[in-house]
């Protein structure tokens, strides 16, 4: 279900109608709340993911329409689920630079540099190891990720 939002906000995004996107991204972030507590433990770590990302592309669409303190707070949000972003970092410091405080916008740059030049896929690598530890249940994950992407694409 909530790869759903994400792919559907994500894909407003990249078509360049943000609003668009804000509304879905939050409507799946509300739905992870509702609907986490009944999932398996590795779909709520799946979710977790999802959320964060769905969190940095809310912040994004944010950013591209000039509201950066709204960006602030969502790319402080995924930076909570993964610090090790270094898009999120990097993100986080050209928002700090739009309104003005060139010292937080340094500390968030300097922090993306490190981690860029880090295994950037190290904070995605959770996600794999347990992917692999959990073949069957992850197998069905896919197969319903992949019907959910099929149906966001097909209400476009």
């Amino acid at each position: 279900k909530i790869a759903f939002y994400m792919d559907l906000g994500n894909l407003y995004y990249d078509l360049g109608q943000n609003e668009n996107a804000i509304l879905i991204l939050k409507q799946g972030i509300k739905a992870n709340k509702i609907f986490s507590k009944q999932y398996k433990p590795i779909v709520r770590e799946l979710n977790l993911l999802f959320v964060g990302w769905m969190h940095e592309t809310l912040g994004r669409a944010f950013l591209s329409l000039g509201h950066y303190q709204e960006a602030i707070n969502e790319f402080e949000k995924e930076n909570q689920i993964s610090p090790e972003g270094a898009s999120t970092n990097f993100n986080l410091g050209i928002s700090y630079d739009k309104i003005g405080d060139g010292a937080k916008a340094i500390v968030f740059m300097e922090k993306a540099k490190k981690l860029y030049k880090k295994n950037y896929l190290k904070d995605r690598g959770i996600l794999v190891s347990e992917l692999k530890k959990n073949y069957d249940e992850t197998k069905e994950l896919l197969e319903l990720w992949e019907i959910g992407r099929a149906s966001c694409r097909e209400r476009v």
